[in-house]
């Protein structure tokens, strides 16, 4: 909560703030955002567990009725599909806050395509941990991706396709490639990776993660520091 009110206070309303509600149980989710339409950040990303559809929409329903003026649901699924297109459509046509979908799934692409067609485009689709689709996503009108790190490398990249600037867009993209490889190889790499790098640019204090995960031994490091090495060089070139 501190975290929401800091950045609610330095934002100072020039940007939207979107707090998260992951919590798996219903009454804290609600608490919670009671608590940040209280700070006044009324715009929510729900995370719902799924156990079947009628389970998910009854949860949506309630959080969405704590009164958040817009609400972007997160479909979160790290070897599926996810949820389904007719579960995101009823919802979107149902609840007017409704109106952004953070789509992380395997794989994402056509997702985007179908999300977008079933909605007119008139549903605000990004994408999350699948940035390693950027080019895909950008080329299928996603509106916004949210990375883990190498923010500015990411906004250059959209501000370069955004220009018409499309093969400079493509070749930055390139460049980051191996970063990509190595990261995603796994989540809990990823966690480690990007907790190392936000730590090298003095973003974190530490580069600590918490237990349990996957262990990120001396190889991971050593490339881990070669790829950070070359994140750093990018983005001095872009300053």
């Amino acid at each position: 909560m501190d975290m929401v009110a800091a950045v609610l206070e330095e934002t100072n309303g020039k940007v939207p703030v979107i707090a998260g509600a992951g919590e798996t149980d219903l009454g804290k989710s609600k608490r919670l955002i009671s608590e940040y339409i209280s700070l006044g950040c009324k715009n929510v990303l729900f995370q719902i567990p799924f156990l079947n559809e009628t389970q998910f929409k009854n949860h949506f329903y309630e959080l969405a009725a704590t009164g958040p003026e817009m609400i972007m649901l997160q479909d979160w699924d790290s070897t599926g599909y996810g949820l389904s297109d007719n579960l995101i459509l009823e919802l979107f046509e149902t609840v007017e806050a409704f109106r952004c979908l953070k789509v992380e799934t395997v794989p994402a692409g056509v997702k985007y395509s179908r999300i977008l067609e079933l909605t007119n485009g008139q549903l605000n689709v990004s994408g999350g941990w699948a940035v390693s689709q950027m080019i895909e996503g950008l080329k299928r009108g996603v509106h916004a991706f949210m990375p883990t790190g190498m923010h500015r490398i990411y906004a250059e990249i959209y501000r370069l396709w955004t220009s018409g600037k499309v093969e400079e867009a493509t070749l930055l993209f390139h460049q980051i490639l191996p970063v990509l490889a190595f990261s995603n190889q796994h989540l809990d790499i990823s966690i480690h990776f990007f907790k190392r790098l936000l730590n090298r640019q003095g973003i974190y204090p530490t580069a600590n993660v918490r237990e349990p995960i996957l262990p990120f031994d001396s190889v991971h490091q050593e490339i881990a520091d070669q790829l950070i090495d070359r994140i750093v060089a990018i983005e001095n070139k872009l300053k």
